[in-house]
C-alpha cells in the first residue's frame, strides 16, 4: 500500500476508492503548512489549477468525494482527477495521490496539481479563504503559477473572481 502522507497529518482515514492506495483524508488544519512542505510529487510541478465542483448540492463528507470519484471513473479515468479538495467548512482533503498525474485539465495535467473547491455559485467564504491559503502554500512550495481552469479551457470554472482571489493568495504569501 502506498502511504499518502506521514502519520500525524490526518484527521480521518476513511477509504474511498477501489484503488487500495487511495484514501480520502482530511489534513489537520494545524499541520497544513508542514504537510505541504513535506509532500514529494516525484515529478516537476509548475502549475496549480483551481477548479470548482460545478454543483451546489450539500457537502456530505467523504461520500461527496466518492461520488465525484465514481463519476470520473465512469469517464474512464483511474479515479478522482483532483489532488486536493476544499469543503464548505474550509477543510482540505487529500483526494488523489500527489505522485500521480491528475485528470483535471486536459492538456495541462502533466506538471500540475489540481485543487477543487466544493460548490458552483454558492461557495462559502470559509472555503474561498482556505482555498487561497492552500493555493498560496502550494504555489510557494513549488514556485508554481496559479491558473483557473477557465484560463486553460473555455469554461466558467471555478466561477470565482480571479483578481480578488489572487489578492487573497498574495496575502497568504503565494507566488
Amino acid at each position: 500500500m502506498v502511504k499518502i502522507t506521514p502519520k500525524g497529518f490526518m484527521k480521518d482515514k476513511k477509504k474511498a476508492s477501489e484503488n487500495p492506495e487511495w484514501g480520502f483524508v482530511v489534513i489537520r488544519d494545524d499541520k497544513l503548512k508542514e504537510y505541504v512542505d513535506q509532500i514529494n510529487p516525484r515529478r516537476k510541478v509548475n502549475k496549480i489549477v483551481v477548479h470548482h465542483t460545478g454543483s451546489d448540492v450539500p457537502f456530505l463528507g467523504v461520500d461527496s468525494w466518492r461520488s465525484i470519484d465514481r463519476y470520473h471513473k465512469r469517464r474512464g479515468w483511474m479515479g478522482i482527477g483532483y489532488h486536493f479538495g476544499i469543503t464548505p467548512e474550509g477543510r482540505v482533503w487529500v483526494l488523489r495521490p500527489i505522485h500521480l498525474v491528475g485528470a483535471h485539465a486536459e492538456g495541462h495535467n502533466v506538471g500540475s496539481i489540481g485543487v477543487v473547491v466544493w460548490g458552483n455559485r454558492q461557495k462559502t467564504h470559509t472555503a474561498i479563504i482556505k482555498l487561497a491559503e492552500f493555493v498560496a502554500l502550494l504555489s510557494k512550495r513549488f514556485g508554481a503559477a496559479v491558473f483557473f481552469h477557465k484560463d486553460l479551457k473555455k469554461t466558467a470554472c471555478p466561477n470565482i473572481d480571479k483578481q480578488r482571489f489572487m489578492k487573497l493568495v498574495n496575502l497568504f504569501g503565494g507566488e
